[in-house]
C-alpha cells in the first residue's frame, strides 16, 4: 500500500474517501497489514494523507471574501502541538478543535499541518500529475525547495467540488522517515483576496522547540485488555491507533488493529447512515464481502451509526473480521473507528473494539 494510503486508512480505516490519493475524499487512513516495506499501520496513514489533504484541501471549507480583508498586518507565530513546528496564524482564525492547525468556523476555512511516520520520495508520490489526475485534480505548479532544512515541494492543485473549484497551496517536506505536510484551501473564486496570504502562510512552517499542551489529542478513550496504543503515532493530531502490542508492522495480516480519527468534513444528517456503508466499503486493501445493517448508537453524547462486516485481506486473501463506528459531533464534523482482525481472533478481539469506541470522548474545546 502506498504510505498516502495510511492516512487514508486512518484516512480510510480511519476514513477513505475521494479526493485525492493522498486518498482521501478525505482523510481516514492505515492499513494494517504488512506489505511492501512500510508497516501496514503508516501506510493506512499514507492513504489516508493523501485523501486527507485532498478532502481537506477542497473539499474544506468555502471561504468568504471578508475573510481575505484580515490578512493584512503582523501574524502571530504559533507552535503546532506535537510536531515540533511552529506557523503563522492568520488573523480571524483559532486553533482547530479536531486537528492539528488553525480554522475560522464561521467562515468555515482551515489551514492544517499533517505529520506522517513515512519517507518523503514515497509520500510525495501522491503529488505527480498522473496521481493527481486520477483523482480529478489539476496541477497548477509545483516546484521544489528546502523547507526547515530538508527536501521539500510547494505545490498548488485545483480541484472542484459541488459545483464550486478550489485552490490549494500545499507544502511538503521531510526525510527517510518522516514526511510533514501544511494545507490550506480556498475558493479560486477568491484568489485575489487568498492566493498571496495562504501561500505565505504554507511558507511559514518553521521548526519549534516550545513546549506542546497538556492534552495530545482532542479526545480520549479508556484502555483494554490486549490492546495497547501505538507510540509513533502519537502527536497525528486528528488520529491514533492501537494494536496489540502497540508496536508495527503487526506480525501477520489477522492481528488486530484499530483506529481512531477525527474529521471536519461535514456531513447532513441525511446521509450519515448511508456515509457509514460508503466509507466501509473504501477500505485500504480490503475486500468487503458481507455487512450487516448499521446500528444507531450514541457515545458521549454524539449520535452515530455502528456497522459489523466481513471480508478479505486483498493481498494474502485473509478472513477479516470488520468492525466500525462513525460519530456525528453537532457541527464538527465526523469521528470514525475501524477495528479489522482476523475471523479467528473476531470472538476475543470485536468486544475489545467495541469497548474502545465506547470510551470515546471528546476533549472541550478551548479558545487560546
Amino acid at each position: 500500500m502506498h504510505p498516502l494510503d495510511w492516512i487514508q486508512l486512518t484516512c480510510s480505516v480511519l476514513n477513505r474517501d475521494p479526493p485525492l490519493s493522498l486518498t482521501w475524499q478525505t482523510i481516514d487512513q492505515m492499513v494494517w497489514r504488512p506489505k511492501t516495506t512500510m508497516p501496514k499501520f503508516q501506510l493506512m496513514c499514507h492513504s489516508i494523507l493523501i485523501r486527507l489533504t485532498t478532502l481537506l484541501s477542497i473539499c474544506l471549507f468555502p471561504i468568504a471574501a471578508l475573510l481575505g480583508q484580515e490578512q493584512s498586518g503582523p501574524r502571530p507565530r504559533v507552535h503546532i502541538d506535537y510536531t515540533a513546528l511552529s506557523l503563522e496564524r492568520p488573523k480571524g482564525f483559532r486553533k482547530a478543535g479536531s486537528y492539528r492547525g488553525f480554522e475560522h468556523k464561521d467562515l468555515r476555512a482551515s489551514v492544517m499541518v499533517l505529520v506522517i511516520p513515512g519517507p518523503y520520495a514515497e509520500v510525495t508520490k501522491g503529488y505527480e500529475t498522473a496521481t493527481l489526475d486520477e483523482n480529478r485534480m489539476r496541477l497548477l505548479s509545483k516546484s521544489e525547495m528546502r523547507i526547515c532544512d530538508s527536501d521539500g515541494m510547494l505545490i498548488k492543485p485545483s480541484q472542484s467540488s459541488l459545483g464550486t473549484e478550489y485552490t490549494k497551496w500545499i507544502t511538503v517536506f521531510g526525510d527517510e522517515n518522516e514526511t510533514k505536510i501544511v494545507m490550506a484551501t480556498f475558493p479560486t473564486s477568491e484568489s485575489q483576496e487568498f492566493d498571496v496570504p495562504m501561500r505565505s502562510t504554507v511558507l511559514s512552517i518553521q521548526h519549534s522547540d516550545a513546549k506542546d499542551s497538556t492534552d495530545e489529542l482532542p479526545f480520549r478513550v479508556g484502555q483494554v485488555t490486549g490492546l495497547e496504543r501505538v507510540a509513533s503515532v502519537a502527536g497525528m493530531g486528528m488520529m491514533t491507533g492501537f494494536t496489540r502490542d502497540g508496536r508495527l508492522p503487526a506480525a501477520t495480516p489477522q492481528d488486530p488493529v484499530f483506529a481512531i480519527t477525527n474529521w471536519s468534513i461535514l456531513v447532513s444528517s441525511e446521509e450519515r447512515k448511508s456515509f457509514v456503508l460508503q466509507r466501509l466499503k473504501t477500505l485500504e486493501d480490503v475486500i468487503v464481502e458481507e455487512h450487516k445493517e448499521p446500528i444507531a448508537v450514541e457515545i458521549d453524547g454524539m449520535e452515530g451509526w455502528e456497522i459489523h462486516a466481513i471480508g478479505r485481506d486483498k493481498e494474502s486473501d485473509t478472513p477479516l473480521a470488520i468492525y466500525q463506528v462513525m460519530l456525528y459531533p453537532n457541527g464538527v464534523g465526523y469521528v470514525r473507528m475501524v477495528g479489522l482482525v482476523g475471523r479467528d481472533l473476531a470472538a476475543d478481539y470485536i468486544p475489545k473494539f467495541k469497548s474502545l469506541a465506547r470510551s470515546y470522548e471528546m476533549i472541550p474545546d478551548s479558545d487560546d
